[in-house]
């Protein structure tokens, strides 16, 4: 059996028609800011991507949001707690949340705040393999 895959520029025009016709279609939203992520338009991305977040939060934009965020802590942890609690709060899949938790309590502790690490590391020894429950 042979499997063809569409071109790139022919997923962007299915894509561009899609919310020319539907401009609130969160699937065709999410495939708009995957495709602009790929561009290296970040910014543009990120807002097709919240955007198809806020019409349907259980979309596949939420993991891809959460996969950019992921990678901005990864590249540039913020001082501020508060932002780490605010993007916590935004993920909900489960290997994406004990991502974020190990990664937040690996950094709280190379950063020597050994209480915030702690209980990073408290909340993630919570969470369990699907597997495993």
């Amino acid at each position: 059996e042979l499997l063809a895959y569409r071109s790139l520029p022919e997923i962007e025009r299915q894509v561009a028609t899609s919310l020319i016709d539907q401009p609130e279609d969160p699937a065709a939203l999410a495939l708009h800011g995957e495709l602009l992520l790929y561009r290296g338009d970040d910014a543009a991305g990120r807002a097709a991507l919240r955007r198809a977040v806020a019409l349907d939060p259980q979309s596949h934009a939420s993991l891809l949001l959460a996969d950019q965020w992921l990678r901005d802590l990864r590249i540039d942890f913020p001082a501020d707690p508060a932002v780490v609690a605010a993007i916590e709060t935004r993920i909900h899949d489960p290997h994406q949340r004990r991502e974020f938790l190990w990664l937040t309590g690996t950094t709280w502790a190379a950063r020597g705040d050994h209480l915030a690490a702690a209980r990073q590391f408290l909340k993630l020894s919570d969470e369990q393999e699907p597997s495993r429950r």
